[in-house]
């Protein structure tokens, strides 16, 4: 497990009413998770009481409790429990079936999305995953479900999804038990490299014999085939720096097969 356990505040603690949401369950893991704003200034635990408030007393849709399953204060980044993972979210139309929603407060068609946000979310998602609640990345904003029309989550936060979902992969596996199983004997030695392209401070790539790519050190997550084998029967036997013309190419890493083959992740 590679993400911190955040501190959640439980509907108890914010004065949900009632303290145990009625919402239906669902399987888990999810396959989708889905990123929602409230689109209004309302913040804390007042504001989860207001959110509540509103949700249950609409006219046009009736909800039997506020919706999502976390809601996240981008002012203070404090996470609190909605309806919990597990529980039909209705918050994303035709898809709380197979999903969870993680909302934030805030109207991010003019809030700005702070760093200590984007590493809350990408922390939370990560380490849902861990739990076993749904997948290693938030799918799209609510925007982005089929079916739903709608601004939401704001273009601010809509366009941070990428960087939420690198820092989730990179949070997942900084600390997460490198999968190096030697078939060889010697077994195969995995150097790792010392170096990044995209940050000057440097980083280093690891990769395992089952062609799992793992960053650490403000190396960015290059993206991987979970779990599959590069080559069928083949191990990664090293990696390398991209030359200049792998660059042009679009490939951020070289992987060098036992075979001696040399491809490249893009």
């Amino acid at each position: 497990m590679a993400a911190t356990p955040p501190t959640i505040i439980s509907r108890a603690q914010w004065g949900a009413n009632p303290a145990v949401t009625p919402a239906a369950t669902i399987p888990i893991p999810t396959s989708e998770l889905w990123l929602h704003h409230s689109g209004g200034e309302q913040f804390g635990a007042a504001g989860m009481r207001l959110l509540q408030s509103f949700t249950l007393h609409r006219q046009d849709v009736k909800y039997v409790d506020l919706e999502y399953t976390f809601v996240v204060d981008h002012q203070t980044c404090q996470i609190f429990e909605s309806r919990g993972p597990g529980h039909d979210t209705a918050a994303t139309f035709d898809h709380n079936a197979v999903s969870h929603a993680i909302c934030v407060m805030g109207n991010f068609e003019t809030d700005p999305v702070s760093d200590q946000l984007v590493e809350t979310l990408a922390n939370l998602v990560a380490w849902g995953y861990e739990q076993g609640w749904w997948p290693l990345g938030i799918t799209g904003g609510h925007r982005d479900a089929s079916g739903n029309s709608t601004s939401c989550p704001g273009d601010h936060l809509e366009i941070q999804i990428p960087r939420i979902n690198g820092r989730a992969h990179a949070i997942h596996a900084q600390l997460a038990p490198m999968k190096v199983k030697p078939m060889h004997s010697p077994p195969i030695v995995l150097p790792p490299i010392v170096a990044d392209l995209a940050r000057p401070q440097g980083g280093v790539w690891l990769a395992s014999d089952d062609g799992a790519i793992f960053g650490f050190g403000g190396a960015p997550y290059p993206g991987g085939l979970n779990g599959k084998p590069y080559f069928a029967g083949r191990h990664v036997a090293s990696l390398e720096l991209p030359t200049k013309a792998d660059v042009r190419a679009g490939y951020k890493l070289i992987v060098i097969a036992t075979s001696g083959e040399r491809y490249g992740v893009k």
